[in-house]
C-alpha cells in the first residue's frame, strides 16, 4: 500500500511542478518581450529554438500575462500547455467557476473546460433514425414505412433516396413498374 502512496505522491507533485513551470515559461516569454529590443528578443527566440514570433509565442507570453491569477491554483492546473493556454484565456470569475464547481484539477480538458463554461454551446446535434431496407423488403413494405414516418413530420424530417421512392412510387401506381436490368 505504501507504494500507491509513494507513486500517487510523486506524480501528483511532478504534475503541480510541471504546471507551475509552464507557468513560469509564459513569465519568461513575457519578460522577454517586454525587457529585450527587437533583435535581443529574435535572439532570445533563436536560443529558445523559437526561431520567429510564432502564435507559440504568443500564446506563451498570454500565459504569462495570466501568471498572477493561475499561480493561485498552480496546484490545480494540468501538466499541459493547451489547457493552461485555454485557462490563461479566462477571466477571474470564469476561473472562479471553475475552482467553485471542482471542475479544474490536474486532468481537465479544455473540452471540459467549455463544457462546464458554456453548457449552451455544445455542439448538440438532432437525433437521426436511419432505416435501411434488406433484398425482402417489398415496395408495400418500403411505402407503408414512409407513410408511417411521414405521419409525423411535425416532429421529424424524412427523407428518401432514389431507390427507396422509386420503391414507394411503384407501390402507390403499380401500373408503373420498372423493370431493373442486371
Amino acid at each position: 500500500m505504501s507504494n500507491v502512496k509513494e507513486l500517487s505522491s510523486r506524480v501528483n507533485a511532478l504534475s503541480k511542478h510541471s504546471a507551475e513551470n509552464l507557468l513560469e515559461i509564459g513569465l519568461v516569454f513575457l519578460d522577454a518581450k517586454r525587457l529585450l529590443n527587437g533583435t535581443e528578443h529574435n535572439q532570445f527566440l533563436k536560443e529558445t529554438q523559437y526561431l520567429e514570433n510564432t502564435s507559440t509565442v504568443r500564446k506563451w507570453e498570454r500565459i504569462g500575462q495570466a501568471h498572477l491569477r493561475l499561480k493561485s491554483v498552480s496546484h490545480l492546473l494540468p501538466p499541459v500547455f493547451t489547457t493552461i493556454y485555454k485557462l490563461s484565456q479566462l477571466d477571474a470569475s470564469e476561473l472562479d467557476i471553475l475552482v467553485k464547481n471542482k471542475i479544474l484539477c490536474p486532468s481537465v480538458t479544455t473540452k471540459e473546460i467549455d463544457a462546464e463554461l458554456n453548457p449552451h454551446s455544445k455542439s448538440t446535434s438532432d437525433p437521426i433514425f436511419n432505416v435501411c431496407f434488406n433484398e425482402y423488403a417489398t415496395d408495400e413494405i418500403v411505402k407503408e414505412m414512409h407513410d408511417l414516418l411521414m405521419s409525423y413530420s411535425s416532429y421529424c424530417e424524412v427523407k428518401t433516396n432514389d431507390d427507396a421512392q422509386e420503391m414507394i412510387d411503384n407501390a402507390t401506381n403499380p401500373s408503373y413498374v420498372q423493370l431493373k436490368v442486371a
